[in-house]
């Protein structure tokens, strides 16, 4: 039985019988993007940096649970990663988690190795640092507004959790 989950704008779709199946969740979130304006007095220039992290960018090849520990009957596996992504948005580093606990079994190596080649093909729209200065609109109350905007390296971590039966947990929640 196939089964397509939608989960705040990611989609997994499920991996064919005796193949099991992988989910995964953001370990940290971004700060919120701050607004646009025009027609207003500037107050106070460059009152401060605001950021906004990559974002993923769909489809995402998710990681396959390694056949040897599906033949194994390994079971549940959580694999934890650092992700580095360039200004670009491509992937640059996928290695271990200092944040994200990871359930290793002797097939560890293994599943490392399927989040590391899954991961490294994904794609983001880049992390971006907002500049903001605090402007007051005619007749209007003080607010910030963007001055300009760049596209910065971003890191972040993820926590994969691996499922012999083809149960999808811990999807990123809040994000």
């Amino acid at each position: 039985m196939g089964v397509l989950l939608f989960v705040l704008g990611c989609r997994q779709v499920a991996a064919p019988a005796g193949i099991g199946q992988s989910s995964f969740r953001f370990i940290e979130r971004p700060e919120a993007e701050v607004s646009k304006a025009t027609n207003v007095t500037v107050v106070e220039p460059k009152i401060g940096e605001f950021y906004r992290d990559a974002t993923p960018v769909l489809p995402l090849v998710m990681p396959i649970y390694p056949p040897r520990a599906l033949a194994a009957k390994v079971g549940l596996t959580v694999i934890g990663v650092r992700v580095t992504v360039n200004k670009e948005g491509r992937v640059t580093d996928v290695g271990p988690s200092l944040v994200a606990v990871s359930i290793l079994t002797k097939f560890g190596a293994e599943f490392q190795e399927a989040v590391r080649a899954a991961v490294s093909r994904w794609r983001f729209s880049p992390a971006e640092m907002y500049h903001a200065e605090l402007v007051t609109p005619p007749g209007g109350e003080p607010y910030r507004r963007i001055v300009d905007q760049e596209n910065v390296d971003a890191s972040f971590d993820l926590a994969f959790t691996f499922t012999a039966t083809g149960e999808v947990r811990n999807a990123m929640p809040g994000r």
